[in-house]
């Protein structure tokens, strides 16, 4: 029997797209841009030897962003908030059927707390592990597994 079961966020039980695609489309800064902050001083920020917000103010005036930072943040983790609702649902299901359910994720300490209280998942979850906090990242890339 299935006692325990970890989910992942982007892509999986979030399907908000790229915030690089969402900033491109109504800024008009090309992906590239935005996209050597991510391949460069964001690894740092992951793995929580680094904050998002020190590391982002140098990527700013590239970025054309007029705003503060936290309004910068409030905008990128908003823009993709988009939940899958269907998998929220059942995974209430399984909880109700004894069934220990976790978030293991790829985050930065300030997303990880905009997913745990602004976007619930505190509450969802028993419990959230965010490569922030952990101090490394799970393998970004995953062979797919077949269990029958």
């Amino acid at each position: 029997m299935i006692k325990t079961i970890l989910f992942d966020t982007d892509g999986v039980l979030v399907r908000g797209g790229r915030f690089s695609d969402h900033y491109a489309e109504k800024y008009g800064v090309p992906t590239d841009i935005t996209g050597r902050f991510f391949v460069t001083e964001f690894k740092s920020c992951l793995i929580g030897n680094a904050d998002l917000k020190e590391k982002l103010l140098a990527f700013l005036p590239e970025w054309q962003w007029k705003g503060t930072i936290d309004e910068l943040l409030e905008y990128w983790f908003q823009s993709e908030n988009v939940v899958d609702t269907k998998l929220t649902s059942q995974i209430f299901q399984l909880k109700q059927m004894g069934i220990q359910c976790y978030l293991a994720t790829n985050q930065e300490k300030y997303r990880t707390e905009f997913l745990r209280n602004q976007m619930g998942f505190g509450d969802l979850f028993h419990q959230i592990f965010s490569s922030a906090y952990i101090g490394f990242c799970k393998p970004l890339k995953l062979h797919n597994i077949s269990i029958s």
